[in-house]
């Protein structure tokens, strides 16, 4: 039987985990192992385990055996030791505690704090430079991250958002007033992240939640509110003129108004990346290989003269296509599978925070490669592991 203490001592690690993942990345792989020390010392297996974590454990296999194909075999091994995730979380809820809804729900007040919390600091960060240098842009991406891209901040900020409303539409109210303060904090600090990703998933969310409040015929209140915090956004982005500068350069790709033969916006290079990422799908069905992207990608811009994303080595913007063109149309469906296979499982588990984090998620994943850097890593796994042991009685 598992001893009470180390069962104790395993959600305080995992409240540990959601504190530093928005906060202090580079603490994650410590808190990482001495958790897992901590299981495999009472060790207890479970006799099930679920299907998303038959998915990350397929994933993991899937790069490991990419390794036969690596050309580069210090870059695959690196590779490999990144995606650890995909393996350790699993194991950590296999060989770990059981649901318990209280500690569940400790663990995302956790992340939800942290998210605030490091919000406001960045804020007060911004400010300071702004006194001295009078520059606008201090409260806006990269400037405003404090170390991290602002895609996964903007990620951080979006899943808090949508875990607060959840609570709210579930007829949670203890802090209300303090969960409509967070809303309002985490709302501008999306917004003037900048993430064109971040700020067009937290507009899609807030639609999506608004659509359940009316069809499930909730408190009428919560549906102003979903309309208040999707003007706010809207007002944070145009708050700072560099901000929206960065959606007119999407509406002028989208529109086909600025210079198709040469890529120097974000948004004009995502295209290129796309289109070269399918190329090479279709050259290489089975995928050039475990950490080989980058090169293959490079190699495909060169031919296609496509100058700036060669100086710049872009990934594939998309983890659907980084993983195809990695692990070929397996690894690419294999992902699919496993985000797909997650909202199927939080609808018979009518989990809706779980469809949420998976929307959220899969939603970045069409315009970033989110599963390349820890930030993405850790967080996908250790939150769909997480929500995918967790019963809820909310619709979805």
């Amino acid at each position: 039987m598992k001893s009470s203490i180390l069962i104790r001592i395993s959600w305080v690690f995992l409240c540990g985990i959601a504190i530093i993942i928005p906060t202090a990345k580079i603490f994650v792989a410590l808190v990482m192992a001495v958790l897992v020390l901590a299981l495999i010392v009472n060790w207890s297996p479970k006799s099930t385990i679920s299907r998303s974590m038959i998915g990350l454990l397929l994933l993991y296999v899937t790069i490991g055996v990419g390794l036969v194909f690596s050309d580069d075999l210090s870059s695959a091994q690196r590779h490999l030791e990144i995606k650890l995730s995909f393996l350790v979380f699993p194991l950590v809820w296999w060989l770990g505690p059981n649901h318990d809804k209280k500690w569940i729900d400790r663990v995302l007040w956790c992340f939800v704090l942290a998210t605030s919390s490091f919000a406001v600091y960045s804020f007060g960060e911004a400010f300071t430079t702004y006194l001295v240098s009078g520059d606008s842009s201090e409260f806006m991406y990269r400037k405003l991250s404090n170390g991290y891209h602002p895609t996964y901040q903007a990620v951080y900020g979006c899943f808090s958002i949508g875990t607060l409303l959840n609570w709210l539409m579930k007829g949670q109210n203890k802090w209300k007033w303090f969960k409509i303060g967070l809303l309002v904090l985490l709302s501008v600090y999306v917004g003037l992240l900048a993430s064109k990703a971040g700020i067009l998933c937290l507009a899609a969310l807030l639609i999506f939640l608004a659509f359940h409040q009316v069809r499930d015929k909730q408190e009428r209140k919560l549906v102003l509110l979903h309309a208040s915090l999707f003007a706010i956004l809207m007002v944070s982005v145009l708050a700072v003129p560099k901000a929206s500068v960065r959606f007119e350069q999407v509406i002028t790709s989208a529109t086909g108004k600025g210079d198709a033969k040469i890529a120097t916006s974000s948004s004009d290079a995502r295209l290129i990346a796309w289109r070269s990422a399918v190329d090479v799908m279709l050259e290489k069905p089975f995928g050039v290989g475990t950490g080989d992207v980058k090169s293959a990608l490079t190699e495909k811009y060169r031919e296609q003269g496509e100058h700036f994303a060669e100086e710049k080595q872009l990934n594939a913007h998309n983890q659907f296509l980084q993983i195809g063109v990695e692990h070929g149309w397996w690894g690419m469906f294999l992902l699919l599978g496993v985000c797909g296979g997650g909202v199927l499982e939080s609808i018979r588990m009518k989990n809706r925070l779980l469809t949420i984090f998976i929307l959220i998620c899969g939603f970045n994943m069409l315009f970033e490669s989110f599963l390349e850097l820890q930030a993405g890593i850790v967080f996908f796994c250790f939150f769909l592991t997480l929500l995918s042991q967790s019963r809820s009685d909310a619709r979805v």
